[in-house]
């Protein structure tokens, strides 16, 4: 079911890349996405610490940006002015879009981005990749000295729970698949080293689209934290107690800061 090797991503990666490119379901495409959980992250940041730092405006990169209403919220509270921002993206389906948005668009990987950025952000992208090692290193080499990366994705490492990208499979298939992610995690947990789960058959393949069924990367707080253990949980506000697990046990926020001392 997960990808073995660099072919298998490479064929669900080209595979992925036809259907964002064709698709005229995928939600995302629809109407500008309003990711304000992380988006208060960086505008305090923006006036906390960017003043006493940079004698410019601070670059912010959003990869993955799709139909992104940050320009909007930036501007709805007063810092659309202040910050230059950048967008990325793998499909031109949304370029129009970005362009009369953001002060820069780039279609294409992340490594073909020009410039170092002081903020990356990241909201609901890294389920989708599917070299999510490669990915990861590719922000961090887009951080200027001193940059922070800040994401959000879902997290697919409560024991048991699988996401949608199975929702062609078998209830006994799941079972197993279930029981082998669990022990999956395990392993991570013991020996410090990242499982980096990328199905290679999702759902969207096969089924009409509805959100994560294109969910092709298993995140797992414990691959991440044993790629970068400085990084740091975002606490997520929610309101009742299905809110609350939704956005702090399904769902995981992040940040990672650049300076001197760091190894990577």
């Amino acid at each position: 079911m997960f990808c073995r090797n660099s072919a298998d991503t490479e064929d669900v990666g080209a595979c992925l890349s036809d259907f964002y490119a064709s698709t005229r379901d995928y939600l995302a495409f629809h109407a500008p996405s309003s990711q304000t959980l992380l988006w208060s992250y960086l505008t305090s940041e923006l006036r906390d610490r960017v003043p006493t730092t940079l004698s410019r405006k601070p670059c912010v990169l959003e990869v993955g940006a799709g139909r992104s209403g940050l320009a909007d919220y930036l501007q709805s509270i007063g810092l659309r002015d202040k910050v230059q921002l950048h967008a990325q993206d793998v499909t031109a389906q949304n370029a129009a879009w970005l362009e009369e948005h953001f002060d820069a668009v780039s279609i294409g990987s992340i490594e073909e981005v020009p410039g170092k950025f002081d903020f990356v952000l990241s909201s609901y992208v890294f389920e989708h990749v599917t070299a999510p090692k490669a990915f990861l290193d590719s922000l961090w080499g887009k951080l200027a000295p001193g940059g922070v990366i800040m994401m959000t994705c879902p997290r697919y490492d409560a024991p048991f729970y699988l996401p949608p990208s199975v929702d062609h499979v078998a209830a006994p298939r799941k079972l197993a698949l279930a029981c082998y992610v669990v022990w999956r995690r395990l392993v991570t947990l013991i020996t410090g080293r990242p499982a980096w789960l990328v199905l290679k058959d999702p759902a969207v393949f096969h089924l009409p689209f509805s959100i994560d069924r294109d969910a092709v990367h298993w995140v797992s707080w414990f691959d991440i934290r044993a790629h970068w253990p400085q990084a740091r949980r975002l606490k997520l506000a929610s309101g009742s107690v299905s809110d609350w697990i939704a956005k702090n046990i399904l769902t995981v926020g992040f940040r990672m800061q650049r300076n001197a001392a760091s190894p990577r």
